[in-house]
């Protein structure tokens, strides 16, 4: 058997490790750039000098040199087999807390998408809080008809989880697969795609979906596919539901991601001050002074 080249070894390590679509094709990409500039076993020094021109002539943002960073770390120790001898500067990110839609906002794009398919994307994607990558994917023999489920397979950290849909939503689904199987019965991705055959349609897609929808109602906030996802776990959040819930039903590894939605929701609409009740139910206590 020949020797595998070191792009050849990164794609069978991150493979064998069941890394996701996404991130070994992140990788990949980005070793690729650093090695054909660098050379396939450059200094380690030359990481830093990557970074820093990423940083100042590029303008990548913490989010985006930290990805860097990741897969510069893992082509060292893992494809190059090497001990990292230099000291790297930690690229801390600012934690943004997630931001919801409001729920009018929401129902309106929904109202406002005239292709079926379109319409079933963006309803789903809120109802299951799906990430956008899961949602894309979704095949037909996910979905469970008999107890309204979606099961989501291979999600983040290659974990598998059940999201529970709405009645409604679960209507919608039924009528759209009848008419898919009209136009194409052997298709097995719910939102196929209309270029590819056999396949399903890509995040772009989904983007373009609500932006220009958005777009088109005047709605001035930003507003993407991910956006979604934080207002489902939010409105959980709202509408009584416990961290301990809603973190399954996320698919969050840890609880403290969870918490972020508690941050950002609202108060419950029925919610009371213990004022009130001093109040409203004549218990109000008057002091001495």
């Amino acid at each position: 058997m020949e020797e595998l080249t070191t792009m050849q070894k990164l794609n069978v390590l991150l493979e064998l490790e069941c890394k996701s679509k996404s991130t070994i094709q992140t990788y990949e990409r980005h070793i690729e750039k650093f090695v054909n500039h660098y050379g396939k076993e450059p200094e380690q020094k030359y990481i830093i000098d990557h970074l820093y021109y990423l940083k100042t002539k590029r303008n990548y943002d913490k989010s985006s040199l930290n990805v860097v960073r990741s897969a510069l770390l893992y082509y060292y120790r893992e494809v190059l087999n090497q001990t990292l001898t230099i000291k790297l500067p930690s690229i801390k990110r600012r934690k943004s807390i997630p931001k919801p839609l409001p729920k009018e906002v929401i129902r309106m794009i929904i109202n406002n998408i005239q292709n079926k398919k379109h319409k079933l994307l963006v309803e789903l994607a809120y109802d299951g809080g799906f990430r956008p990558n899961e949602i894309v994917s979704l095949k037909w023999e996910d979905v469970n008809w008999w107890d309204n489920s979606i099961m989501i397979n291979r999600g983040k950290g290659d974990k598998d989880r059940p999201s529970f849909i709405s009645k409604k939503v679960m209507v919608d689904l039924k009528e759209y697969r009848e008419i898919q199987k009209r136009e194409n019965s052997d298709c097995k991705y719910i939102f196929d795609s209309q270029q590819r055959k056999d396949y399903h349609i890509c995040k772009k897609t989904f983007s373009e979906v609500i932006k220009d929808t958005a777009k088109k109602l005047k709605i001035e906030m930003r507003i993407y596919p991910y956006r979604l996802r934080h207002s489902f776990g939010s409105h959980m959040k709202e509408s009584g539901e416990t961290v301990e819930d809603i973190q399954p039903r996320m698919g969050h590894s840890n609880i403290k991601t969870t918490l972020g939605y508690t941050k950002v929701a609202k108060p419950r609409e029925d919610m009371r001050s213990p004022m009130d009740d001093l109040y409203f139910n004549n218990r109000l206590v008057t002091g001495s002074s």
